[in-house]
């Protein structure tokens, strides 16, 4: 099940919003803190809920939650939320000890307003919405407003989710679309203040002091509203792509992912090929390497619904400014499940003589269980009707396992993305250079069944002078071994290989994932994590210690 945070600043319709979250979750799947002092055992006492929220600020989310939450929150008009704040703290019969509800209640609005331009302590209650995004009420950090300001905008920037309380509706639709929840028709109103005057009812000098006092939330506000749009904008354009998919399956057009043996022969420049193992054309543009990864499970078995990498490694012997590179997906029976290319997705390909590139699809894996196989083309021409430079049966399976949406049967298009960057071959590395690379381990279990699959995450740092890159011909990857505790004798040396999805340059440090296999008896093991050079050597092999070690208990 997925997982979500929801930043619940004060007065943005969050009491609403937990009553939606609970009629698509379930009740029992959501959790609402009311004690903003939480600490690091509570938090981890209430992880297995699948929405966890509550007035707790940017910081305590980062702190006590994990990262890989979908994270959200909304932002209300200042003016209004202001107001609605005041009199709901002057309407409020619950018994109160904080000084700002008693004052709220003693005080007319305009003496309310002066009083909180006086205190210090309160101060925070001016911009509210800056303040829950910037860390927490009392920080600390002597920041200018300026500066918090920046950091408010950065750290909405952050989460994957930014609603308008003003416009609420549209805001959880767009929501419900982003989270594949299903629509809701009636939305909630809870904990509305009772006769609370409108804007216009206030006085015109109270209002506008209202957005001096408050100026900060007015700019995040805009920041937000801009972020919101953008969001929209985006899953509109998904929408829209996909019923334009949708309408294309339903054509009579279709896309001609591999030549006919006459196309071939009237290729002067075809280089003699083997047309029964599925692996033809001229190379002058030629495949090196096609690797197919999930982006939450980092290998080749992916559950449906998730984001996959296409990787597609090549090298180009001529200057070609028109490639067209497609993908073809079959199931076991040869059946077509899904084809495009970078011409139908509108993306233009150039290569140079020499040069190294690899080109990435990247889409959503909405297919029903079952193993797959992928071919590949280089070619120009919409429908490989000029040159075939390589075509490639079969060139990588992947297998799908599980569903993170919601279960389907049969087959469903796929929206991919696509993207290009010129890359280098990966060739040996000079041994010393290992004395550079220092491995972190972010996240692991601490125990985990015998013969089962989990994923660790690591930090790796590349202080040497070389880039580190899963390409060919001698691609780096992370992998482990397996230490018996008790004779210290290695179980498993040959662990799993797990690709770096993005190249670690030189000077830097990058977070991978790591799938990891456990043994197949029970028993105290060391997992020893590094990296590895095919056909060239490992890291941990050599003085420094190039590895991260930590214990797992396997049980049965």
């Amino acid at each position: 099940m997925n997982k979500y945070f929801f930043l619940h600043i004060p007065k943005t319709a969050g009491t609403s919003l937990f009553t939606f979250f609970r009629n698509i979750l379930g009740e029992e799947q959501v959790y609402q803190v009311r004690d903003v002092n939480i600490g690091k055992q509570r938090a981890e006492a209430i992880r297995s809920f699948a929405m966890v929220g509550g007035h707790l600020t940017y910081d305590q989310m980062q702190t006590y939650f994990e990262q890989e939450r979908y994270r959200l929150t909304f932002l209300r008009q200042p003016l209004e939320r202001f107001l609605s704040m005041y009199y709901f703290y002057r309407q409020t019969e619950e018994v109160q000890r904080d000084l700002s509800v008693k004052m709220a209640k003693s005080m007319d609005l305009a003496t309310y307003i002066n009083w909180l331009l006086d205190s210090e302590e309160y101060k925070h209650l001016r911009n509210v919405q800056t303040w829950y995004l910037t860390g927490g009420l009392t920080t600390k950090r002597s920041t200018s407003l300026a500066e918090r300001l920046d950091l408010a905008k950065e750290n909405l920037t952050s989460l994957d989710f930014v609603g308008i309380t003003e416009d609420m509706s549209d805001s959880l639709d767009f929501l419900s679309l982003d989270c594949c929840w299903p629509l809701v028709e009636r939305i909630p109103r809870n904990n509305v203040t009772a006769s609370r005057p409108k804007i216009e009812e206030i006085d015109g000098q109270l209002v506008q002091r209202i957005q001096e006092i408050s100026s900060l939330d007015m700019e995040l506000y805009s920041y937000g509203l801009k972020l919101y749009k953008q969001k929209k904008r985006q899953l509109l354009g998904e929408c829209i792509e996909r019923r334009r998919w949708e309408l294309q399956a339903n054509t009579e057009k279709t896309i001609q992912i591999h030549p006919s043996v006459q196309q071939l022969e009237r290729k002067e420049n075809t280089r003699d090929c083997n047309l029964k193992e599925g692996d033809t054309g001229s190379r002058e543009v030629e495949i090196l390497a096609v690797d197919v990864s999930g982006t939450e499970t980092y290998y080749s078995r992916i559950s449906s619904g998730e984001t996959a990498l296409i990787r597609i490694i090549m090298y180009s012997y001529i200057d070609e400014m028109n490639l067209i590179v497609g993908i073809c997906i079959k199931d076991d029976y040869g059946q077509i499940v899904f084809g495009t290319n970078s011409y139908h997705l509108a993306h233009h390909i150039s290569v140079h003589q020499g040069q190294v590139i690899c080109v990435i699809f990247s889409q959503k894996m909405d297919l029903g269980e079952g193993h797959y196989h992928l071919t590949v083309a280089l070619h120009t021409g919409e429908n490989l009707g000029e040159t075939v430079y390589h075509w490639k049966e079969r060139a990588c399976s992947f297998y799908i396992s599980g569903f993170k949406r919601t279960f389907f049967e049969g087959i469903t298009g796929l929206y991919p993305k696509i993207s290009y960057e010129s890359a280098d071959l990966s060739l040996p590395l000079p041994m010393e250079m290992s004395s550079g690379v220092s491995i972190k381990i972010e996240k692991v279990v601490s125990e985990i069944l015998c013969n089962t699959r989990f994923t660790a995450l690591v930090s790796v740092t590349n202080e040497s002078v070389y880039n580190l890159a899963s390409f060919p011909p001698n691609p780096v990857y992370l992998s482990y071994h397996w230490y018996s505790v008790s004779g210290g004798e290695s179980v498993v040396f040959e662990g799993d290989r797990s690709l770096l999805l993005r190249p670690l340059s030189a000077q830097s440090t990058d977070t991978y994932g790591l799938n990891v296999h456990s043994p197949h008896s029970i028993g105290e093991y060391v997992l020893r994590i590094t990296l590895v050079q095919e056909m060239v050597f490992w890291f941990d092999q050599f003085p420094g210690h190039m590895f991260a070690e930590c214990r797992v208990k396997v049980t049965g």
